[in-house]
């Protein structure tokens, strides 16, 4: 198969959350497909699994969009929260780096500190008022 037919797949975490589920619906463009993955297929708690399955293939790009998102139980749960909120994306982070791919990591507004009047920008200060953010 040349590389002009291969399929590029794009790598889709949280497959059975909210964004994991729009996403696995969206249209792309042809020769492109989404390789979702839920957390029974991969444990965010596992730097080592993120590493082994960003080095299976040559993904076109890395979409993370898990989360622990049980906000008020990230507070009685803060190694589970951690280890999914900080250390998964910044595993991510850095097997991209590594294999050159490109990665989008999907965050929320809880890592502010919720005191600015206006729209939240890229480079604004975090300043997390709890675990989950």
């Amino acid at each position: 198969m040349s590389e002009n037919t291969m399929t590029r797949e794009f790598l889709v975490t949280g497959a059975s959350g909210q964004l994991g589920t729009e996403l696995r619906r969206a249209a792309l463009p042809a020769g492109y497909a989404i390789h979702a993955l839920d957390r029974a297929a991969l444990d965010l708690t596992d730097t080592a699994a993120i590493a082994a399955k960003l080095a299976e293939r040559p993904w076109a790009a890395v979409i993370n969009g898990a989360a622990y998102t049980a906000v008020d139980k990230a507070e009685s749960d803060q190694v589970t929260a951690w280890a999914v909120n900080t250390m998964a994306p910044a595993a991510f982070a850095r097997a991209c780096a590594v294999a050159g791919i490109p990665i989008v990591q999907v965050s929320t507004d809880y890592v502010f500190a919720g005191d600015k009047d206006g729209a939240w920008e890229v480079n604004d200060p975090i300043a997390p008022l709890g675990v989950y953010g």
